[in-house]
């Protein structure tokens, strides 16, 4: 009797645990990126026999999608998703934006024109898009398009050092307005201020928090080290004896000049410029989302 007891006992925990294991394999499965190894398309571009493509829902228009097996080239002027079934390029210039895993991607323009795709990190009535800045510390190299119907398309492929400073810390943002989402307003270092006036001027807390990042005025502290400068050299001419005295403690010039530096030093270290960095810009237009809201 308790022999059968046992086996039945057995039984179900073995029923049990054979239920769960869909339950476990699904889990496993969405950690895991949906990939595919593909022959490249456009190996004569590229200098790679095959490449790793995932799937993309690729929005041509804001309402046009269609799904595909990219591959995202960002280290181009014109960034692209380049389709692994075919030689056809998608570039950020000429599509709405594209979604792939749980990430969004909007296509929007920086500086001279480049086109990035820039990925969703913040969603409200303000929607925050940031990028990395991928531009040339070593060669460009000019790439026409063969394609018969658009032979007028170029791009230039950026040979980058990934190990720069500049690689590692430059970053693009783009807002976008609920009232109007199909804008991308691009923001940065030098445009801060006025994007704070002209878009975030209804949320006092992200008001000031922006304009903590816009570059102060140069020109104290450059007046500051103009003057210590020139009285310090003033300073160690001698005009009774004749000749030069490097720390001519006599001459009242001398202590105007440490006044002067020690003044630019004081100036330099309260304005010294501060870089928005992708948390930075996060807690502005989050601040802004939360009373805007209120």
């Amino acid at each position: 009797m308790r022999k059968n007891k046992i086996i039945f006992q057995c039984r179900i925990s073995l029923f049990v645990l054979m239920s769960l294991l869909p339950v476990f394999a699904k889990g496993q499965n969405d950690s895991v990126p949906d990939t595919a190894r593909y022959v490249n398309p456009n190996a004569d571009i590229f200098n790679e026999k095959f490449i790793i493509c995932e799937p993309a829902r690729v929005f041509l228009f804001y309402d046009k999608p269609v799904n595909e097996m990219v591959c995202l080239r960002r280290n181009f002027t014109d960034q692209f998703l380049q389709v692994c079934t075919s030689s056809k390029i998608l570039p950020a210039s000429k599509i709405w934006g594209f979604n792939q895993g749980n990430k969004y991607y909007r296509s929007g323009h920086t500086f001279d024109r480049n086109y990035v795709f820039a990925e969703r990190i913040v969603t409200g009535n303000m929607s925050l898009f940031y990028c990395r800045n991928i531009s040339s510390t070593l060669e460009e190299i000019e790439l026409i398009s063969t394609d018969p119907n658009n032979e007028g398309y170029t791009n230039r492929m950026i040979i980058e050092d990934p190990n720069s400073a500049r690689y590692k810390n430059d970053f693009s943002y783009f807002i976008s307005p609920r009232s109007d989402s199909a804008k991308m307003i691009w923001v940065n270092n030098n445009n801060i201020g006025d994007i704070a006036k002209d878009y975030l001027y209804s949320s006092p807390g992200a008001y000031k928090e922006a304009m903590q990042y816009v570059k102060k005025n140069r020109w104290p502290e450059r007046l500051t080290l103009i003057l210590g400068v020139s009285s310090y050299l003033i300073s160690t001419i001698d005009f009774r004896r004749g000749g030069i005295i490097i720390f001519h403690y006599q001459s009242p010039m001398f202590y105007i000049s440490l006044a002067s530096i020690g003044t630019y030093i004081y100036i330099r270290v309260k304005n010294k410029h501060r870089y928005l960095s992708p948390n930075n810009m996060i807690r502005i237009i989050s601040k802004y989302n939360a009373q805007v809201l209120k």
